[in-house]
Parts: C-alpha cells; structure tokens; sequence
C-alpha cells in the first residue's frame, strides 16, 4: 500500500492515489478483462478502417496492450494508446501499427511539447522522418529549447508548422 503524503501536499497525494489505483488495477480481474475487451473493440474498429485480417489483428493487440503498460508508468492509460494509433494511422494515411516504443515515446513527446499526435507524425512526415523517429527528434528540439532558456512548448510547435519548409 501507497503511504499518504503528508497534509497540504495534494499534488503527492494525488500522485500517490493515482500511482496505487494504477498498480492495484494491474491485479484486478475486473480491470485486466476491461482493458482485454477495450483492445479487442479498438483493434476491431481499427482493422475495418486498415481492411486487414486476423494476423494484423493480433500484431495490433499485441502491439497496443504492450503500450498500455509503457504509458501508464508515464500517467496515461489506454484511451491515450488508442488515440495515439489512431492518429499517426490516419495522419500518415497507411496501415501502421507503432511499436510499444515508439507509442511511449509519442506519448511523452506529446506531454513535453503539448502537441498532439497528428501535428508531430504529420510535421515529421513532412520532412520524410517516420513516425518510429518523430519523437526522438521533437527530444532534440526540446533539448535544444530547454538549453537555450526558451519555452519548449513554443520552439516544438514553431518547428513543426515549419517541417514542409524541409521538404
């Protein structure tokens, strides 16, 4: 069990809560099967859209359920696994299934920049860098931001409607 944060520390409150409601979710039955049927649904919905068969379909599962786990250490949870794959999938316009890594690194690059998904696969695209690489160089960009004292929110999203420049 999580230990309270002490009297007028919500923020480590909340922290806390949510950090043992995430690990205790991880046992639950009712949780696990919850998120089963959600992928199951999402991958379905999905494989309509990609007009694919049952062997994408259980690479797509795999794939998502693999991300739930990643992302969840960094605050997420499924809806943000889905409406990651989702996104690059109809910003890129092809069948794509993004790895666990690649899914976490969106997720984080997302929470850093304050960018959604779209904007950073589709500005990256725009430069012929794949989405697997997309966040790895928004890193970059926030790196370079931070060092040099600028808002790092500002600098990716300046950058990213710049990208087709780089074509």
């Amino acid at each position: 069990m999580v230990d309270k944060a002490p009297e007028g520390t919500s923020m480590g409150g909340k922290a806390a809560k949510g950090l043992e409601d995430a690990i205790g979710s991880n046992f639950s039955p009712k949780a696990i099967a919850e998120v089963v049927v959600t992928l199951d649904n999402a991958a379905s919905q999905m494989l309509k859209q990609f007009g694919q068969g049952q062997a994408m379909a259980d690479i797509l599962r795999m794939s998502m359920s693999d991300s739930v786990t990643s992302v969840r250490k960094l605050g997420g949870d499924i809806e943000n696994v889905l409406a990651i794959q989702k996104d690059a999938a109809q910003e890129l316009g092809r069948n794509v299934v993004l790895t666990e890594e690649t899914t976490k690194d969106l997720y984080a690059t997302m929470k850093v920049t304050g960018q959604e998904t779209s904007k950073i696969v589709g500005g990256m695209a725009n430069a012929g860098i794949g989405a697997g690489k997309a966040a790895g160089e928004m890193l970059k960009v926030v790196n370079v931001a931070r060092e040099s004292g600028v808002n790092a929110e500002a600098v990716s999203r300046t950058v990213l409607t710049n990208m087709d420049a780089l074509k």
